[in-house]
């Protein structure tokens, strides 16, 4: 079954046939669809919490791994993007302190830290501004529950004379499920400059 990038591409050079729409080179749809791609991660992370149905549509990104400490430290995930919760490899929880409340809680002598109540924070290493490592006390391995950052759509293709050919085996689909694609679709084409009407859309499902 071809990969809902497909379907996007396979839209645009549609309407643009009927002259809706501009020729798009694959690789500025793509571009277009992962920032509405990312667009829709983060509105839907800033309310996830309010209803079951935006939990659902984020569950392609929640990740569940553990990570190893070396002294106070751990090194995040690669497609680490906003955290959800941090637990000890036991099952306890373990507090993520603000840095302004760090050396508070960490020098605390009514409730320091310990293996059963540790404490962490997010920290990004000087030596790699892009990295991201998590700063625990005291050290030990911990448990992340986390949100991956979204993938980058890729529609791969071959040339085959002068018309792209799609190659399904080496394309890239979104994350999000088939709830969002009309969405995704229409967000799509109003980046492009289309509008997309309904009769238009019936024509491009039956042809």
């Amino acid at each position: 079954m071809a990969k809902f990038i497909k379907d996007i591409h396979d839209l645009v050079d549609f309407l643009a046939g009927k002259n809706l729409a501009n020729k798009q080179p694959p690789e500025k749809i793509d571009q277009v669809l992962y920032e509405v791609v990312i667009d829709l991660f983060n509105e839907n992370y800033k309310v996830y919490v309010k209803t079951q149905e935006i939990s659902d549509f984020l569950l392609a990104f929640k990740r569940i791994k553990r990570v190893t400490a070396t002294g106070n430290v751990a090194t995040l995930p690669g497609d680490y993007q906003h955290m959800r919760a941090i637990r000890t490899v036991a099952g306890g929880k373990v507090d993520l302190v603000e840095d302004k409340f760090w050396d508070g809680r960490k020098n605390s002598r009514v409730a320091p830290p310990s293996q059963t109540n540790p404490i962490a924070r997010i920290e990004v290493p000087e030596a790699d501004p892009a990295g991201r490592m998590i700063e625990m006390y005291p050290g030990q391995d911990l448990v992340l529950e986390y949100f991956k950052t979204p993938v980058k759509p890729v529609y791969a293709y071959d040339i085959q004379g002068t018309r792209y050919v799609y190659n399904d085996a080496a394309s890239v689909d979104v994350d999000f499920g088939p709830l969002l694609f009309p969405e995704i679709k229409t967000r799509v084409l109003s980046q492009l400059g289309v509008n997309l009407r309904d009769r238009d859309l019936t024509q491009y499902a039956t042809k």
